[in-house]
Parts: structure tokens; C-alpha cells; sequence
């Protein structure tokens, strides 16, 4: 077996940051349809432009955080089989 029944609370933190980080990206991907139909109803091209650019910046930093949430459950994984080896 991959895991022991003990050694599955190492996974859940993991687990959460990686579904609140694909949360946060599915927000601002619906604020930026939001954003967008605003603006195209009564905004300035100016402003369209920094909403555009906030919203980049806030998915730059969503994609960042999940890449570091993967990395550190595939970290978690890899110590757990190695704990299994060394038993």
C-alpha cells in the first residue's frame, strides 16, 4: 500500500491549499468575465486595462502558490515512501 492509515494527515494540508489555490484561480477568472462586461457597458479602455492587469498579477501569484502546493505534496509523498522503505 502507498500509505499507511497514520500517514494520511500529512496529505490533507496539501490537499487543502491545492483546492483553495484552484479556487482562487476560478474566481478571478470569473471577476475578469465580470470585469469585462462591466467595462464594455459603461467603462474606459484605462480602466479595462488595470483591472486587466490586477487580475493577471492575482492569477500570476494563484499559479505560484498551487506550483508550490504540488511541489510540497510530491515532497510529502516521496518522505512518506521513504519512511515505508526504511520500516
Amino acid at each position: 500500500m502507498f500509505m499507511g492509515p497514520g500517514e494520511i494527515w500529512v496529505l490533507i494540508p496539501i490537499a487543502a491549499i491545492v483546492m483553495w489555490g484552484a479556487r482562487g484561480i476560478v474566481t478571478a477568472l470569473a471577476g475578469a468575465r465580470h470585469a469585462t462586461e462591466r467595462h464594455m457597458a459603461s467603462g474606459t479602455d484605462a480602466e479595462l486595462k488595470a483591472d486587466l492587469e490586477a487580475l493577471r498579477q492575482r492569477v500570476t501569484e494563484l499559479e505560484e502558490r498551487q506550483d508550490f502546493a504540488e511541489r510540497m505534496l510530491t515532497r510529502g509523498a516521496q518522505g512518506v515512501e521513504g519512511r515505508d522503505g526504511a520500516s
